[in-house]
């Protein structure tokens, strides 16, 4: 059982800067060219082009937060840090820098603790990971594959980012994922390696 009141990344938190960038008009275009980074030619579906699926909504958010880069050469991330547009105080500030140093891979689930915790490996690198974690302990089975991002909160470690994303072990990207210097995984390749996989 997870004890104590260690800090926790606030319910939101990464909400809250999608909506800073999502809803200021000074990054208007700045969103529309990350989505078109992202998807390419999918769009809402004029001209024929086909709309992204609904579950890419989340690799987007998740890519753009950590991985775009804006006009400033900063990722959002880095660029709300700086500007702090929010007028945050520095202990909750310091929850957001500590998100620069999560990380992201394919994770197998080794075991569920309902309510509390994920026993997690990371496919790359056999890492292993405990984090404190409550829905997600109800969806996942012992066995599923997911991409995700755990980053450390205080003294534990927490999925962070965006919502989980399964990946069916029949893949093939799975493979240069996780072979020894294999490819960057990134949000935009899992969405280029699922829907290469669908259509």
């Amino acid at each position: 059982m997870i004890e104590g009141n260690p800090p926790m990344l606030p319910k939101g938190a990464i909400r809250n800067v999608h909506e800073h960038y999502f809803g200021s008009p000074q990054f208007r275009g700045e969103v529309a060219r990350a989505f078109r980074e992202f998807f390419g030619d999918a769009d809402s579906g004029k001209d024929g082009a086909l709309a992204p699926p609904d579950w890419a909504a989340s690799l987007f958010n998740e890519w753009f937060l950590f991985d775009f880069v804006l006009w400033n050469g900063r990722t959002p991330l880095e660029d709300f840090i700086a500007r702090n547009p929010l007028s945050l105080p520095k202990e909750a500030l310091g929850l957001y820098r500590a998100l620069q140093e999560s990380r992201t891979g394919l994770f197998e689930v080794k075991a569920i603790a309902l309510g509390e915790s994920l026993a997690l490996k990371e496919l790359r690198t056999g890492t292993r990971f405990r984090v404190r974690e409550f829905s997600a302990t109800f969806t996942l089975r012992k066995g599923d594959l997911f991409f995700g991002r755990v980053g450390k909160v205080g003294d534990r470690w927490e999925l962070v980012g965006s919502d989980l994303v399964g990946v069916p072990r029949g893949t093939q990207a799975v493979e240069r994922w996780t072979g020894e210097g294999g490819a960057r995984l990134t949000p935009k390749a899992v969405y280029e390696a699922l829907t290469r996989r669908t259509r």
